[in-house]
């Protein structure tokens, strides 16, 4: 009896967990927390960018920016998470940590805060991005030597707007959330049994 009613226990915590990451404004992930994600078609500037690093040519450029939160003594590095959309991989190119500029001649971060936000700069393919209601991409993390690991993000569309500085990323988080699905319409009026 001990041992259905604690396994009943962690069914109910579970589904609590699962129910509650759809809705969450944050989102775990293997080195942290997601914060914010969002996608712009406005430019970034960077510092420090080797032109000839990342030779990609992109007809419909976009810029997407993961705000994260990480564990603590979790390093950070360019190399360690791409983007996957549309069947395209796209590296990260550069790190910023809180409200500086992102700086490509700083490819990791080691000595991290758990309070401090840092953020990866993303450089993506994206046609409709206009036109676009809801975006999600595959984060993937590039340095799993077994299982792939990746999280579908909600990406806030700010179609040529600037990026949310991170002193104005709530603590709990700023991620898209879906909003629940439509309640079903209901009938009114008397029954009808089908008699006459």
């Amino acid at each position: 009896m001990k041992k259905v009613l604690f396994l009943s226990i962690l069914i109910v915590l579970f589904a609590g967990v699962v129910t509650a990451d759809e809705d969450a404004t944050s989102r775990r992930f293997c080195l942290g927390w997601i914060v914010a994600a969002e996608i712009s078609s406005k430019p970034v500037t960077v510092w420090n960018q080797d032109t000839y690093a990342f030779k990609d040519k992109f007809k419909d450029k976009a810029f997407a920016v993961v705000a994260v939160k990480l564990d603590r003594d979790r390093t950070l590095s360019i190399y360690d998470f791409s983007l996957v959309f549309d069947g395209g991989k796209y590296p990260c190119v550069a790190l910023r940590k809180g409200i500086s500029d992102f700086n490509a001649s700083t490819w990791q971060f080691t000595d991290t805060l758990a309070e401090e936000v840092y953020s990866m700069l993303f450089v993506v393919e994206y046609p409709d991005l206009y036109s676009a209601k809801k975006i999600k991409l595959k984060l993937v993390y590039n340095l799993s030597k077994t299982n792939s690991v990746d999280y579908l993000v909600p990406f806030k569309n700010l179609n040529y707007g600037d990026f949310t500085p991170a002193t104005n990323i709530p603590s709990e988080g700023a991620l898209e959330v879906e909003p629940p699905p439509a309640a079903p319409a209901q009938v009114t009026g008397g029954t009808n049994t089908g008699k006459k």
